[in-house]
This record gives C-alpha cells, sequence and structure tokens, in this order.
C-alpha cells in the first residue's frame, strides 16, 4: 500500500499478507457501527498496476431505520492495467424502514480484473422483523476502457406485497450477487458451476462475455455466504492461479 488516508467513521487496518506478497488482504472498519439517516460513507480505491488486493469488511454492515433522510453509500474503483480487486464484504443488515441507496463505479484498464459480492439481509428476521416500510436502491456500473461489462439496477421497496411476490422475494428475507469481470471464462468452470447448482437450488448464473454474474436468493446469510466461497474456489484459480485463502477476520464466521 503506498497510500492510505480514512476519515472518522472509516478505518482501513494495516494491511498484512497470508498469501505471500502477491495479494495483499486489507480490512476496512466502520466504527460508528452502523448508516443512520443522512450519512454518507465513499471510499475511492485506486489499483496500481499488476496489483492484487483482497478487501473486505470487519463486521456485518447495518443500516438503521430513517423517517426521511436517506442513508448512502458511494464506492469508486479505478484498476490499472494487470491490477486485479477481489471486493469481498460482509452482509448488510437493512433495518426495517432503513432508506439506503448504494452506488458503485468500477473502472477496469485492458487487462484487469474485478471479483464481488454483495450480500443483504432486508429485515431484522431472528428478531421477527421483516423489511415492510423502506427502501433500498443500488446501481453498479463496470466499465472497462470505457466500454461497459455490466450495469446493474436494483429496487427494494419495504412493502408486503412487494416482497411477498414471486416476481422478487418471493417471501425471503436475503439476496446475493457475485460478479466476475475482466476475463472469458472456460467451459470447465461452466461444468463446475452446474454441479453445485444441482445441490442447491437457491442461485442461478449467468454468462458474460467477459466474466459471469451469479444470483441467490433464501433467507441465510450463512448460506449465501457459504455458496459463495464454494463459487470463489473455483473461479480463483483460473483467474489469479491461487487457491481461496483462509482469511483472517473471517476466521470465527460460520461460512
Amino acid at each position: 500500500m503506498v497510500h492510505r488516508f480514512a476519515q472518522a467513521p472509516y478505518k482501513v487496518q494495516k494491511p498484512f499478507y497470508p498469501e505471500g506478497e502477491g495479494v495483499v488482504h486489507v480490512v476496512v472498519l466502520h466504527t460508528a457501527g452502523g448508516i443512520v439517516g443522512g450519512d454518507l460513507l465513499k471510499a475511492n480505491i485506486e489499483l496500481k498496476q499488476d496489483s492484487k488486493v483482497l478487501l473486505t469488511t470487519a463486521t456485518a454492515g447495518k443500516v438503521y431505520r430513517s423517517l426521511a433522510e436517506v442513508s448512502q453509500q458511494k464506492i469508486i474503483c479505478n484498476l490499472a492495467s494487470g491490477s486485479c480487486l477481489e471486493w469481498l464484504p460482509q452482509e448488510m443488515i437493512l433495518f426495517n424502514g432503513a432508506i439506503y441507496h448504494q452506488q458503485m463505479q468500477i473502472e477496469l484498464a485492458d487487462g484487469a480484473i474485478f471479483l464481488g459480492w454483495d450480500i443483504n439481509r432486508y429485515g431484522r428476521t431472528a428478531a421477527g422483523q421483516r423489511y415492510i416500510s423502506g427502501n433500498y436502491l443500488s446501481n453498479v456500473e463496470i466499465t472497462q476502457a470505457g466500454k461497459p461489462l455490466w450495469i446493474d439496477r436494483q429496487n427494494i421497496i419495504g412493502d408486503i406485497e412487494f416482497i411477498d411476490s414471486p416476481n422478487t422475494l418471493d417471501g425471503h428475507s436475503v439476496t446475493g450477487t457475485l460478479v466476475l469481470l475482466g476475463i472469458k471464462l472456460e467451459g470447465k468452470i461452466w461444468e463446475q458451476l452446474k454441479q453445485i447448482k444441482k445441490i442447491d437450488q437457491n442461485w442461478g448464473f449467468t454468462a458474460l462475455p467477459k466474466g459471469l454474474v451469479c444470483r441467490y436468493r433464501g433467507d441465510s446469510t450463512q448460506q449465501a455466504q457459504h455458496l459463495f466461497r464454494q463459487i470463489w474456489a473455483i473461479l480463483r484459480p483460473f483467474y489469479l492461479g491461487v487457491n481461496i485463502p483462509a482469511v483472517r477476520v473471517w476466521q470465527n464466521l460460520l461460512f
């Protein structure tokens, strides 16, 4: 890491190298414990040529109920040629009444690779709370050399009819998205993914010209995390040439 700056409530921990010098692991902390109405969290990430970074968060994020003001998060990433960013945050929990807007803009140079996942829980279901009030908006734009690779917009409305509709969440409380972009996948990768699909029917995947997108819909963040780790284990040897590591901050989690 050549430059690091954070302003409270963000904190960037000291980088470490459990895989050797080839890949740096970075953990971002949100010391406030959650996002409230009116908050705006911004992160700017720049990868120099041929750098390899695994970036994660220390705990699950929380978005608290808001009467009117919007809670926002904006992430901007620029990846130089030959670099690879693995964006692997822990899940985000939206409390009933949360109004949360997320924006992510990623620019890949030629030869750069991005793998990332996003897992959301709608309502504190363990406490019997459903997401029947509020709004979640997400806008993700990933480009390479100025050309769109993947544009994804989601709008989850906190409303009983919306949440229970088979065309949206079908009564489920957890969604997840995993994307790999910047590299064309080989046929054997798709066969391995199909084998996982036979075991777990709560997800699906779509081939992209230079990558893939996976979607999960269910009721368990642990199931989503475990599934995404299985997919990551298949993909990482192909795009990075090494197996998935044991991420220190995840050690106490039941993935």
